[in-house]
């Protein structure tokens, strides 16, 4: 399973096709037929509010953010009144919006959670909380909130399971008939500040600007052997070129979003390389190793070249 952030062009009628399964309880009162729930929820979300969980090239599940004033799945008058007329438009419109935009007071909500039928079972819902933890965790923001119902116990388990813990719950009991339930509950997750690693064949005490860094501890310690070709599996398993022994680091200040950006020619997956914009203290862990299992063989160097120029 591949978890990526972003959701192509390509996969948005997926996406809605997997948002549809997942809420189609509640939407069909306003939208009716699945097809045009499905043909709504394509135009109307924001694929940069996504993070994804895929099977190969197949989409199985879509966490939906809502943050920064902006929603994975806003509501948007225009393809409600298309879809069903001026009045009816209208009136489905402002039920939407009272319904699936949450108005909480949170720093970042997962908006939605939801895992094609025939998968469910198998930890997409897991893989995804965890890829918004750490979405949130590289972000700065200090907790992730959701919302689950009371006729959902098993989402619920799933989200104490991940450390969610329960807050205010807002009764809506003459929603049940309709909707299917008649209370939500509301649930946050704190997230511990994120740790950065450097690695350097060098001994250092501080950090220049421009540096990479990284929260990915093992990354860190391949970088300190200064590889030139460095791959990354599916399953996130690293081999590389490196030959030299290195010194792993920690960031020995805390990183602020503003003291650090996406490398804008990485190789590697989003969010894995950092550039520094500020000197930084760093902290020595210790000397690092290069592991036999992970050093790329000639043949596999020379292919890597060859692929990628």
């Amino acid at each position: 399973m591949v978890i990526r952030q972003g959701l192509p062009e390509s996969n948005r009628h997926q996406a809605a096709e997997i948002y549809d399964h997942a809420f189609h309880l509640k939407l069909a009162p306003m939208l009716g037929p699945r097809e045009r729930c499905i043909a709504v929820i394509e135009q109307v979300l924001d694929p940069t509010l996504a993070i994804a969980a895929y099977q190969g090239e197949r989409l199985v599940g879509v966490a939906g953010l809502q943050y920064g004033g902006k929603s994975y799945v806003p509501a948007k008058l225009g393809p409600f009144i298309r879809a069903l007329g001026l009045l009816r438009g209208w009136f489905s419109y402002a039920a939407f919006a009272l319904l699936f935009v949450s108005h909480r007071k949170v720093e970042l909500l997962i908006e939605s959670l939801a895992v094609a039928p025939d998968v469910r079972g198998q930890g997409v819902g897991t893989r995804l909380l965890e890829a918004v933890s750490d979405f949130a965790r590289a972000r700065g923001f200090s907790s992730v909130s959701l919302e689950v119902v009371d006729t959902n116990p098993r989402a619920r388990q799933l989200y104490e399971r991940m450390g969610f813990i329960a807050g205010e719950t807002h009764q809506y009991p003459w929603l049940y008939r309709r909707m299917g339930f008649s209370a939500v509950t509301v649930m946050s997750r704190e997230i511990a500040p994120p740790l950065w690693y450097h690695g350097s064949p060098y001994e250092l005490t501080l950090l220049r600007a421009g540096s990479t860094i990284t929260q990915d501890r093992h990354l860190a310690e391949v970088f300190s052997h200064k590889p030139e070709i460095v791959s990354i599996g599916d399953d996130g398993s690293i081999k590389h070129s490196g030959k030299l022994p290195g010194f792993l680091y920690r960031i020995a200040e805390p990183v602020a979003p503003e003291d650090a950006y996406p490398h804008p020619r990485t190789t590697m997956p989003p969010g894995k390389e950092w550039l520094t914009r500020r000197e930084l203290k760093l902290e020595l862990i210790g000397p690092t190793t290069i592991r036999e299992e992970e050093r790329l063989t000639g043949e596999e160097v020379a292919e890597l070249r060859r692929l990628h120029g």
